[in-house]
């Protein structure tokens, strides 16, 4: 052989294929004559070698690594080396995180309670990679919050909803409470304004029972006092209309 001898590489991973294990290279010195064939890996030292050769991936990490072969003849004469490349992903991917965090509401109002101002809600999630919370009043836009969270509602019925989002990206299902708020200066003019009316009537039944005595003292004075009656009752009613 007066020639240097070169290497064909005839089988294995395309160049710059991604293999998830040991990769596998067939080989062969077309020149006749005995030769010594040589592989290494990532510009490591060179060793014997023959055809089929697999790829040593114990030491190695994923990403992209080489592979070059040589072969020399007998005579001394070395060839080019033929390289080929690849990119090892042989530790698997962790899987997606589609799971979405679930909000519980700790405290508050319960669903469909009766309240007298407008309420406080405290909230948690026992998914530990949360990376917000957002709340929405009465079907409104969700808007960032944090826990606890004072609504400004007026009185009225109202729905509360808070949901979370984790650091994946995933939204959980708001989690809903409804409530009515009270409203206590219509209660209290309505209760006034029954007093009222029940007092009118009173004031009224004896006004009658005087006109049937017949006893003018008694009849100016109760009189005097249906009048007072009345003008309350007519003060409660527009109070009634001014707060409800």
């Amino acid at each position: 052989m007066t020639d240097a001898p070169t290497v064909v590489v005839d089988g294995g991973p395309a160049d710059g294929a991604t293999v998830t294990s040991a990769p596998t290279y067939t080989f062969y010195v077309p020149e006749q004559g005995s030769t010594t064939k040589e592989c290494r890996v990532d510009e490591g030292a060179w060793v014997d070698c023959t055809s089929p050769y697999t790829v040593d991936i114990s030491e190695l990490e994923d990403g992209p690594h080489t592979v070059d072969f040589r072969a020399r003849a007998e005579s001394g004469l070395q060839g080019q080396s033929v390289r080929r490349t690849f990119v090892l992903d042989a530790v698997p991917d962790e899987p997606a995180d589609t799971t979405a965090p679930v909000v519980t509401i700790s405290s508050g109002p319960t669903d469909g309670a009766s309240v007298e101002s407008a309420p406080t809600f405290t909230f948690t999630s026992a998914d530990d990679d949360v990376a917000g919370y957002e709340c929405s009043v009465d079907g409104a836009a969700f808007a960032a919050c944090t826990s606890p969270v004072t609504l400004t509602t007026e009185p009225g019925a109202h729905t509360f909803a808070v949901r979370a989002t984790d650091e994946s990206g995933n939204t959980g299902t708001a989690v809903t409470r409804s409530f009515t708020q009270r409203d206590l200066a219509c209660e209290e003019a309505t209760a006034t304004l029954a007093e009222a009316k029940a007092d009118l009537r009173e004031a009224k039944a004896r006004f009658a029972r005087a006109k049937e005595s017949g006893n003018k003292t008694r009849i100016e004075r109760t009189r005097a006092l249906r009048n007072e009656a009345r003008a309350e009752r007519n003060e409660a009613l527009a109070q009634v209309e001014q707060e409800c």
